[in-house]
């Protein structure tokens, strides 16, 4: 599969998808919704979880179970819901309001993320607890009031945690292991 548009509210429920970019809500015209509780879905380029400027409308990816092999996640006022499953992405940018929530299900169920750069700017918020994992090469957190909260959580980060102008990285409770803040 090329390109995927997504316009309605379609689940993986198992299998595999392959799709070079996966838009979801991309005309902005209000909430529109992709769920994976299951199976395999490799995206090769970008998925894209768009909110047009303004609005409280968003689209959401929601992963539930399975795993997530994706080439760049980019969220600028969309939402991506995590309560299961695993994300392996070498770049996620939250931007513009954009929420990337991963909490592990209430079953003991364990959520995993991989991550090469995540970069979360501009009013971006990135929300882990219940044991969720998060294994990052680098995290930025900066420019224009972004959020990295961790509530029971474990946040590894390889090489660099960078924390600059209005950033804010919150530990309630939970670890993390930066090499260099």
């Amino acid at each position: 599969c090329n390109e995927v548009l997504i316009e309605a509210g379609p689940t993986l429920a198992g299998g595999v998808l392959v799709s070079s970019n996966l838009l979801v809500g991309i005309d902005g015209t209000g909430y529109v919704s992709f769920g994976q509780s299951g199976g395999i879905h490799t995206n090769l380029d970008t998925i894209l979880l768009s909110a047009p400027q303004g609005s409280n409308s968003a689209s959401m990816y929601s992963l539930a179970d399975g795993l997530l092999v994706a080439a760049r996640i980019d969220i600028p006022g969309g939402n991506f819901s995590q309560n299961g499953g695993t994300n392996q992405a070498r770049r996620i940018s939250i931007t513009r309001g954009g929420v990337y929530a991963n909490v592990a299900g209430s079953d003991g169920e364990i959520c995993t993320n991989h991550v090469d750069e995540l970069v979360i700017t501009d009013s971006g918020s990135y929300s882990m607890s219940a044991g969720a994992q998060l294994w990052t090469s680098n995290t930025t957190v900066q420019f224009g009031n972004p959020t990295f909260s961790v509530f029971l959580g474990h946040h590894d980060v390889a090489n660099t945690l960078l924390i600059d102008s209005g950033g804010k990285y919150f530990l309630y409770s939970g670890t993390h292991g930066p090499r260099v803040i």
